[in-house]
């Protein structure tokens, strides 16, 4: 099933009265029902732009884009916060935890601003973090937690409204080698589950566990290629523990 469908997308901004800068140029791509796709390119190059036109964080100055085959190219800010909160799940870099509160609570926080009554909040939310292994972190704060364990409970809240897709900008950018296996392990799952995984990278071995990767250079993709045979993270992670187990 076709999930993404953008044509001729551009985005320009304006950095003064005469001055503008083009960072995409006319990007076209579909993205299928289940994919695990990660977006590469140097700095620059135009991939978090791209990631955030396709979350709807961001709108096209130009082209159009297709949603689960419904052109969203002209909808409003409200039609386009309403796919952002019921279809889409996001994972960044730097996971946006909320410092004072508990890994459950900021689990529930979606589903609060959905309006999801409480019990329903709490159940719903305890079942994503047991998801990614954090059932016994229900009532720990992000100050108690490891980098690891942090973006585990990121992923949770974005898994939490049970989204269409989940897009992940540089989820692995601030973790330790160990950690990084164990989230590329959960997306890793999560794709075998259906769930279709969009992710910005800038490392090749990060990206070498997607099954397709895009490469972004000056705003154009240069290349777009299936990877016929992408790598185990949870191998990868078994393998690192075994090797590391008596330091």
């Amino acid at each position: 099933m076709s999930l993404i469908k953008i044509r001729d997308i551009k985005r320009t901004y304006n950095e003064g009265t005469e001055v503008s800068l083009t960072v995409l140029h006319g990007i076209k791509l579909d993205i299928t029902q289940g994919e695990f796709v990660s977006i590469m390119g140097p700095s620059g190059s135009g991939k978090s732009t791209l990631m955030h036109i396709l979350g709807f964080l961001d709108s096209p100055s130009e082209g159009t884009y297709e949603f689960e085959n419904i052109n969203t190219t002209n909808f409003t800010e409200n039609q386009l916060a309403d796919i952002r909160n019921e279809k889409i799940g996001f994972v960044f870099q730097a996971f946006h935890l909320l410092p004072r509160t508990t890994s459950l609570e900021n689990v529930m926080l979606p589903l609060m601003y959905a309006g999801v009554p409480e019990k329903q909040q709490r159940e719903r939310a305890t079942k994503a973090l047991e998801m990614v292994g954090l059932g016994d972190r229900l009532d720990h704060t992000p100050a108690q937690l490891s980098g690891g364990q942090q973006q585990r409970v990121s992923i949770a809240r974005a898994l939490v409204n049970e989204p269409k897709v989940i897009f992940a900008d540089e989820p692995t950018g601030n973790l330790d080698t160990a950690s990084s296996y164990e989230i590329m392990s959960i997306f890793e799952a999560l794709n075998k589950q259906g769930k279709t995984i969009i992710m910005v990278t800038h490392e090749d071995d990060i990206a070498s566990y997607t099954k397709r990767i895009v490469y972004l250079r000056d705003g154009n993709i240069e290349r777009d290629e299936i990877n016929k045979k992408p790598k185990s993270a949870e191998q990868s992670l078994k393998a690192y523990k075994a090797k590391h187990k008596d330091q």
